[in-house]
Formats: C-alpha cells, sequence, structure tokens
C-alpha cells in the first residue's frame, strides 16, 4: 500500500512539473516596443473679448512608429507580471525670425518670429494577469491593466512688440485595458502583441497668456477635463528578451 501510494505521488509531481509552462521559467524581461497610435481630441473655449462666442478645436494625430522601451518582472505569487514603459520623452526648442531690411541703410527691423519650447514625458505602469500557466505552449493570452502618466508644456515667446508669450501645460493620465498575446520564439526571446484599450482620460490643462490689458486672474485658465472611452486607438509589437 505505501509502495503504491509512492508511485501514485511520483506520477503526480511528474505530472504536475511536465504541466507546467517552460515559457514561463523567468522572472525578468526587456522589450523593446513600437506603439502604433490614432488619437483625436477636441476643445472648446469661449471668447473673452466677444461675449457670446466660442470656439472648438481639433486635433487629429496618427502616429506609425513610435519604439519604446520596457522592463517587465514576475510577482511573487501567481506568476503574474508587473511592466514598466517609458511611453515618450522629448525636449524641442525653435526659433524663427522674419527680419526686413533695408537697401539704402542697411538697417534691419523684425517682422515676426519666436522662441518655443516643447517638453513631453510619458510613463505606464501595467499589471498582467497571465492565463494559462500550466499548460506547456507557445502562445500565451493574457490581460493587462495600466496607467498612462503624462506631462506636456509648450510656450512661446514672439520676438515682435505686438503678440504676447503664450504657454499651455496638460498634467494627466489614461486609463487602459490591454489584451495580451505572447509568442515564445525561443528560450529566450518572445513577441508581445498587445491592444490597448482606453478606457479613462482624466487630465488638468493650464493656457497662460502674458496680455498686460487681461486682469491677472484672467491670464491664466486652468480647465480639467475627464472623459471616458476617448477617441484612442493604439497597438503595440514588441520583441522580449528574459533576463
Amino acid at each position: 500500500m505505501v509502495k503504491q501510494f509512492t508511485i501514485l505521488l511520483f506520477l503526480l509531481f511528474s505530472a504536475i512539473s511536465w504541466s507546467q509552462n517552460s515559457s514561463l521559467a523567468y522572472s525578468k524581461a526587456l522589450k523593446i516596443y513600437n506603439l502604433t497610435t490614432f488619437d483625436a481630441a477636441t476643445s472648446t473655449s469661449q471668447s473673452s473679448d466677444l461675449p457670446g462666442i466660442s470656439f472648438n478645436s481639433s486635433v487629429k494625430t496618427f502616429q506609425l512608429l513610435h519604439p519604446t522601451i520596457a522592463f517587465q518582472w514576475k510577482t511573487k505569487k501567481k506568476e503574474n507580471f508587473h511592466e514598466i514603459e517609458l511611453s515618450s520623452f522629448s525636449f524641442r526648442r525653435t526659433n524663427t525670425m522674419d527680419e526686413k531690411i533695408t537697401d539704402s541703410t542697411n538697417l534691419s527691423q523684425i517682422i515676426s518670429g519666436s522662441a518655443e519650447i516643447i517638453c513631453s514625458i510619458a510613463a505606464r505602469y501595467e499589471y498582467i494577469f497571465t492565463f494559462f500557466k500550466t499548460k506547456d505552449r507557445k502562445f500565451l493570452p493574457s490581460l493587462g491593466l495600466g496607467i498612462n502618466s503624462y506631462f506636456l508644456q509648450s510656450s512661446t515667446r514672439p520676438k515682435t512688440a505686438d503678440l504676447f508669450p503664450v504657454s499651455d501645460r496638460i498634467i494627466g493620465s489614461k486609463v487602459f485595458l490591454t489584451p495580451r498575446i505572447n509568442y515564445f520564439i525561443t528560450p529566450k526571446l518572445f513577441l508581445d502583441f498587445n491592444i490597448p484599450l482606453c478606457i479613462l482620460d482624466i487630465n488638468l490643462q493650464t493656457k497662460n497668456k502674458q496680455d498686460p490689458i487681461l486682469p491677472i486672474n484672467q491670464q491664466s485658465v486652468s480647465t480639467i477635463r475627464f472623459q471616458q472611452f476617448p477617441t484612442v486607438f493604439s497597438a503595440r509589437i514588441g520583441l522580449g528578451i528574459k533576463l
């Protein structure tokens, strides 16, 4: 009886060991993604000079190639994963200037131009629920719940006296639900294809116009935007390297 019980335990242990997904036998991974995004945003503002008049503005952006880098590590239990990604990081400064030159006197006069600075930073954290953990298979589905926090600031300082410095700052976060599918190519490399679905976007936008004609409390206007299921469509494909 004891011998039969020992054999049964051995067979059970062997079956469990065999059924564990060997593709998940790693604790950390580095990923290189390409993110393709379509984003459509609209905003409405009231005219300070013309009562009863408002202005609508819309911006549509399609970005085909956007490389990002991410780091993934396994949770202590349940073989799920954490993932962080630097989604965007850029700083750009542009100077433009148009001059009028009088040939007879060789004098120049600036007629237009500005100094513009644009800064953009975005980072994502995601918790990934892995499915079919006990089946040894190369295709592995999962589902991620993540938050993408972002900061964007642009400022323009004109070089002529008839225009005034303006700045626009946006800080906010987007919440994503992300279906994923991984394909394990080799014991060290795998592909990660996922489609982030934006379910919530909340941000604070502050516009500042240094017009001395306006009262101080009207030179800066802040607006909080809360939008469910915004028009944001994304697809991400990446190459993962197990560490």
